[in-house]
């Protein structure tokens, strides 16, 4: 409980980091019966959007300066979604330093978790809009992401569930006296951003990506975990990498 309460603090007051995800942990079956699905514990990486970027060293040959990398976060999350139907799914994810978001799913083919069997090809449309408004500095820091995704799968055997997961996320700062869009080493003037006296920097952020996931279950209780490559950016720093992710729950029926 105390855990569920400092998630649900942080992930709406919001603090001095933030951070977005790229580990999203979906699957392309909707629950399809029963309450839906707790998700009671994961470990989710993302990338800082306040911390300084790093720069790598310079081509040897050509002497050219690489651009600006964002640096990665670990954050944990928990969630819940509920089965409005046998193909819709609606939930809420909480992670600190990272919007709260609403997620919608609606599955295109293939049947649902609760009836699916080996061989069960699925695809779904997936949206998930957040917010989190904060303070930093004094300033009000409004953090805002939608993100898009249409994860396709396979069922390898009753309990196993593989699946594939392209993604688009945009994403929007304002209010930080600092973000990761920011030139390092410095530089008074900001790279990509505009800035308001008084009301701290405005910046956005572009990530794409794919996500490979694994689903096994046991009926209640459910494991999931997923790396992703991503790549994008915010203003002249990039950002991507390699991610993973982690979610255990169980079922509510």
């Amino acid at each position: 409980m105390r855990v569920l309460a400092w998630l649900i603090i942080t992930g709406i007051s919001g603090c001095a980091h933030y951070n977005l995800p790229a580990s999203h942990l979906e699957t392309p079956e909707a629950r399809g019966g029963g309450v839906g699905r707790l998700e009671l514990a994961g470990v989710l990486m993302g990338t800082d959007l306040v911390e300084r970027p790093v720069l790598s060293s310079p081509d040897p040959e050509s002497g050219d300066a690489p651009e600006p990398e964002a640096r990665s976060a670990v954050t944990p999350a928990l969630g819940f979604v509920a089965s409005l139907s046998e193909k819709i799914d609606l939930g809420v994810r909480l992670q600190p330093m990272a919007p709260l978001s609403v997620r919608f799913k609606y599955q295109l083919s293939g049947a649902p978790e609760a009836s699916a069997s080996q061989g069960n090809l699925s695809a779904a449309l997936a949206i998930a809009p957040g917010i989190l408004v904060g303070r930093s500095s004094g300033s009000t820091v409004t953090y805002y992401s939608i993100d898009l995704a249409v994860p396709a799968g396979y069922r390898l055997g009753p309990n196993h569930l593989l699946s594939l997961s392209p993604f688009l996320t945009l994403a929007g700062l304002s209010g930080t006296a600092e973000t990761a869009a920011r030139a390092p080493g410095g530089s008074s003037s900001p790279a990509g951003i505009s800035a308001t006296s008084g009301a701290g920097s405005t910046a956005s952020a572009t990530q794409y990506g794919v996500g490979l996931g694994y689903q096994y279950m046991i009926a209640p209780l459910w494991f999931r975990a997923e790396i992703t490559t991503a790549g994008g950016s915010m203003g002249d720093t990039a950002l991507g990498g390699y991610f993973f992710g982690v979610m255990t729950g169980f079922l509510l029926n």
